[in-house]
């Protein structure tokens, strides 16, 4: 940004910003777990985590959520045991 100081013009640096807010407050309001997770920033992501956690949501890690979905499929109504995972069936 261009200012005039004693009729002089000056440059001067200004933070970036994204609809007028830093650029990282603006990823934080607005990234998603898998931007967050693709972009390696850790630090938001297990904050998000944190913050779902203490507001009574569980959030599952994406491997977490994968078996969750794979065990549910595999159940045999009926069945006792673990889901059809593992070992042979007695």
């Amino acid at each position: 940004m261009i200012v005039f100081i004693n009729g002089k013009q000056k440059r001067v640096r200004r933070e970036p910003t994204v609809e007028g807010l830093p650029v990282d407050e603006f990823i934080r309001r607005n990234a998603d777990p898998i931007w967050l997770h693709q972009a390696g920033d850790w630090e938001e992501l297990t904050s998000q985590a944190l913050q779902l956690r203490s507001s009574g949501h569980y959030a599952l890690h994406p491997v977490e959520a994968a078996l969750q979905y794979l065990r549910a499929e595999a159940e045999i109504p009926g069945d006792k045991g673990h889901g059809g995972y593992g070992g042979p069936s007695h």
